[in-house]
């Protein structure tokens, strides 16, 4: 339902920092102007591909709107988005990405009784 909801939407408000990744994503791969909140982790998924506008600032958040659906800028940063969405945020990509991690990297517990840390070079059998 979101994704058709998308579909005829002029662009998305991302208001609420608790709004869910896969919603972010979402938006970002139906190419649609994206306004949202300062928060870290829009930030990290929209990088540039977005206005960021804090909630206070209601003529900022009306100067954002108005400038989304009539600016061709703001055409151009969605489709900056789908983009953006379609090489970053893969589940291909992510899953390769763990996996880089996991393997280039020691190991570092902290077990629940010890502040002293235990290494391991190979990965521990739970």
């Amino acid at each position: 339902q979101l994704r058709n909801l998308l579909a005829y939407s002029a662009g998305v408000v991302l208001a609420d920092a608790s709004t869910p990744s896969a919603t972010v994503l979402m938006a970002m791969s139906q190419a649609k102007p994206l306004v949202a909140v300062p928060a870290a982790q829009y930030q990290e998924l929209l990088g540039i591909t977005a206005r960021f506008v804090w909630l206070k600032d209601q003529p900022g958040i009306v100067a954002a709107l108005q400038e989304q659906v009539s600016d061709r800028k703001a055409e151009l940063k969605a489709r900056a988005a789908r983009t953006r969405a379609q090489r970053h945020f893969t589940w291909e990509r992510i899953a390769e990405e763990y996996l880089q991690a996991y393997r280039g990297h020691e190991l570092t517990t902290v077990p629940l009784d010890s502040a002293r840390p235990v290494r391991f070079t190979e990965a521990p059998v739970y």
